[in-house]
């Protein structure tokens, strides 16, 4: 039995059908994996490597996570770096639709500080009152202590009302890992933002899935995308001396709304958020 430490990553059935990306050896964990919470991993080919001998076949053989023992049941093939120069066959997949630490933290923790942060950015203006409701269910009932979804009602300063929405119970059969989008109605119109679909449809003969491409992507060799952006403007500032688009002050600002919204999840009562001034008219983002 070998062991190995290293963080794992969980994920569900549909992952490789999503990513495009096949098993060489054994076969992907199933639903029936996931459901009954099977010790079952998928290794990446740089991990099957370094666990195991060319001669010695992994499918069936011991490993040990966390301290947790774990059957082989399938490697995976070679896919290279990620967008973001991350070696993607230098990992382990596990039969868990969670993460390991989903009971310390929130849906709204996770997801929503992003939407906030956005939102605030859009309309520079700040959240001064909120008033959340959250829903426990099929979570609690697999034994994760978290809600199942968070609803937040933000009222900004200057008027404008925000629904912030997140949850982490959509079923394995949904086309994509996440579904993101944001809807702005205005008195002179509406735009919508779907991040769900980003051009690109593909369909095979057991299932279909929208490939994800404006976070990440690799063109001609050359990271590109949101994340290749945001850190290109990162370097720059350090470069240059320029301020970020984002401050401490409104990272600081997102961390209160959230702390108002749990509050007011657990009161069922309106809650006022006590936020920093910020530094500049571009400090939200």
């Amino acid at each position: 039995m070998r062991p190995f430490h290293l963080p794992s990553n969980g994920c569900a059935p549909r992952s490789p059908l999503i990513r495009s990306w096949p098993t060489t050896a054994g076969s992907f964990f199933t639903t029936q994996d996931v459901n009954t919470a099977a010790k079952a991993a998928v290794l990446g080919s740089v991990l099957r490597d370094q666990l195991f001998a060319p001669d010695v076949d992994p499918i069936g053989q011991i490993i040990r996570i966390s301290h947790q023992p774990f059957t082989v049941v399938g490697v995976m093939a070679s896919k290279g770096q990620s967008g973001m120069g991350q070696d993607q066959d230098d990992t382990i997949f596990v039969p868990t639709e969670m993460l390991s630490w989903a009971d310390r933290t929130t849906c709204a923790w996770f997801l929503s500080s992003h939407d906030i942060d956005l939102v605030s950015w859009l309309l520079r203006d700040q959240v001064q009152r909120v008033y959340a409701t959250a829903r426990w269910g099929k979570l609690r009932s697999l034994g994760i202590e978290t809600p199942d979804a968070i609803q937040i009602q933000a009222e900004y300063s200057r008027g404008a009302v925000a629904t912030f929405e997140s949850a982490w119970i959509y079923p394995n059969t949904f086309p994509t890992t996440v579904d993101s989008y944001v809807s702005v109605i205005t008195d002179e119109g509406v735009v919508q933002l779907d991040r769900q679909k980003e051009s690109v449809v593909l369909a095979r003969q057991d299932g279909y899935s929208y490939p994800r491409n404006m976070l990440q992507r690799v063109m001609h060799g050359i990271p590109a995308g949101a994340y290749a952006d945001a850190i290109a403007h990162w370097v720059s500032c350090c470069r240059t001396g320029a301020q970020p688009l984002i401050t401490i002050e409104s990272s600081r600002n997102v961390t209160a709304v959230l702390e108002a919204a749990h509050t007011s999840i657990e009161t069922r009562q309106p809650v006022d958020v006590s936020m920093l001034p910020e530094l500049s008219d571009a400090g939200n983002a």
